[in-house]
């Protein structure tokens, strides 16, 4: 196989694979409830290179009126 017709080939094989990948997040996402939330903290953390990083917790309640805190650490 020359690299031309080899290029091609990963190509229309990558193509394929994200659209694969596409469909079932499509298929996975209707499936999700959906909710708004309320940034009621925030986590500062030094990661491995030393730099300050931010993330932010996130509050939420369930269907069945359970608060939940999605906290990044």
């Amino acid at each position: 196989m020359s690299l031309p017709s080899f290029l091609i080939a990963a190509g229309f094989g990558a193509w394929v694979a994200a659209s694969v990948v596409g469909l079932l997040e499509r298929r996975a996402r209707s499936s999700w409830r959906r909710t708004e939330g309320k940034v009621v903290d925030q986590v500062r953390k030094k990661d491995p290179w030393g730099r300050i990083r931010y993330s932010h917790v996130i509050r939420f309640t369930t269907d069945s009126g359970e608060s939940v805190d999605l906290d990044p650490s």
